[in-house]
């Protein structure tokens, strides 16, 4: 079974991050493990893993990409004040 290429052509297109953040964001990966009251889509380390797995096949860049803003904004979603969380 062929996998969908969420990256795009690598080679061909290259994206910058800032791409990659912003069209993350909009399909959900980076929202993936957030609480839907911050806008994330309440899902788990499973999904996490999945997101990463299949980020990992296309490109060791966009995999260390979304596994550094995950852990960063985990740590923050964790820490920050409810105040924080809703900015």
């Amino acid at each position: 079974m062929r996998r969908p290429n969420i990256s795009g052509d690598w080679t061909a297109n290259r994206p910058t991050l800032t791409s990659f953040t912003t069209r993350g964001w909009e399909i959900g990966l980076l929202r993936m493990r957030f609480p839907k009251a911050y806008g994330g889509l309440d899902g788990n380390a499973i999904h996490m893993v999945i997101v990463a797995e299949e980020l990992s096949r296309s490109s060791f860049y966009f995999f260390t990409a979304y596994g550094g803003s995950v852990f960063c904004s985990l740590n923050l979603a964790r820490l920050c004040s409810e105040e924080q969380n809703r900015y």
